[in-house]
């Protein structure tokens, strides 16, 4: 999730690495508008809703994690260390910290309309642990903040940084390691390093590498077995980070995306540019969008899953070129 102005996001960019991330983030708006419906009176399918939701969850956020990794190598070399601390401060922390309390501000504002309520005290709390979705800037943050000191020392310890990322992270989270007050703070990091340093290792073959039509095919049929496999055996939130199951999802969808039109797709990129902020902003429209249908008395489950999911990524895209006018613009991702 990140727009061309990030100096880390200069090297080896392609534009079908932008339209992956537009079709992950869609799948983001669409995970997070089912699950939003889910715990509403909207009457869902059960099985369906498991289905769906176990195939989205398997691989959307691993998808991102190893798009960071791909071209983070080539841009870390490039970058001071200067530089490297004002872009992760200014494009990761500072917009969590602002969406926090926006995000809370607005549940305030919504009162038993939400799903999940908030009161005037909650606007007390810290940013971290993470709240709610945003825990995705803050271990992105912490991934490439230990990354990017192995490679200022040099490329070798760089990657040697990355592989230890790799093993160690799962390793803790298996072994218990982690106290458990300090979970909430830095399990998604943990669970994802090894995400990030897998399309880190990718990233030279999937960008330079020499291309055939059969890797796209190839790839599709991993990710539609992988599918498969998750759709029709629904797993809980916890038993669904099998680490290879989600990798060869997101390494086949990645290839299928790269061999196909879709890759080519000026649409598809265009929302892959604007993904941060979309992640950033999609909840507010799209769960503006079910207390709207609700209150007009609209239950239908497929209405409210296309508006919510249209609201979602429209209302971001509008809203982010007005932001950018204003002051406002950096802190709040757009």
């Amino acid at each position: 999730m990140t727009r061309a102005a990030d100096p880390l996001a200069d090297g080896a960019r392609a534009g079908w690495l932008d339209a992956a991330r537009g079709v992950g983030i869609v799948l983001v708006v669409l995970g997070h508008a089912l699950r939003g419906l889910e715990v509403s009176r909207v009457p869902l399918d059960p099985g369906l809703f498991a289905a769906v939701d176990s195939m989205i969850y398997l691989f959307h956020m691993p998808l991102f994690f190893v798009l960071a990794g791909m071209t983070f190598p080539a841009s870390a070399a490039k970058a001071t260390v200067g530089g490297f601390a004002r872009s992760r401060l200014v494009r990761l922390l500072l917009p969590m910290a602002v969406w926090t309390y926006l995000f809370l501000g607005l549940r305030v504002l919504a009162g038993p309309a939400a799903n999940t309520a908030a009161g005037v005290g909650d606007l007390l709390r810290w940013p971290l642990p993470p709240y709610e979705h945003l825990w995705f800037l803050w271990a992105l943050f912490l991934i490439q903040a230990v990354a990017f000191a192995g490679f200022a020392v040099h490329r070798l310890v760089g990657w040697a940084m990355l592989a230890v990322m790799a093993a160690a992270g799962p390793a803790a989270m298996a072994l218990h390691l982690v106290p458990q007050g300090l979970v909430k703070l830095f399990e998604p990091t943990l669970s994802h390093a090894p995400f990030f340093a897998a399309g880190a290792a990718l990233g030279l073959p999937l960008l330079a590498g020499r291309w055939r039509p059969w890797i796209g095919w190839a790839g599709l049929a991993v990710f539609a077995l992988c599918l498969l496999d998750a759709g029709l055996e629904p797993r809980a939130e916890e038993e669904r980070a099998h680490f290879l199951l989600a990798l060869a999802a997101a390494v086949g969808l990645l290839l299928a995306i790269r061999g196909s039109a879709l890759g080519r797709s000026r649409w598809a990129a265009s929302l892959g540019r604007a993904s941060l902020f979309i992640y950033l902003a999609h909840t507010v429209f799209s769960s503006a969008t079910r207390i709207a249908l609700l209150r007009a008395g609209i239950e239908d489950p497929a209405l409210h899953v296309a508006l919510g999911v249209a609201a979602g990524i429209a209302g971001p895209l509008l809203l982010a070129p007005l932001l950018r006018r204003t002051r406002l613009g950096p802190a709040l991702g757009a």
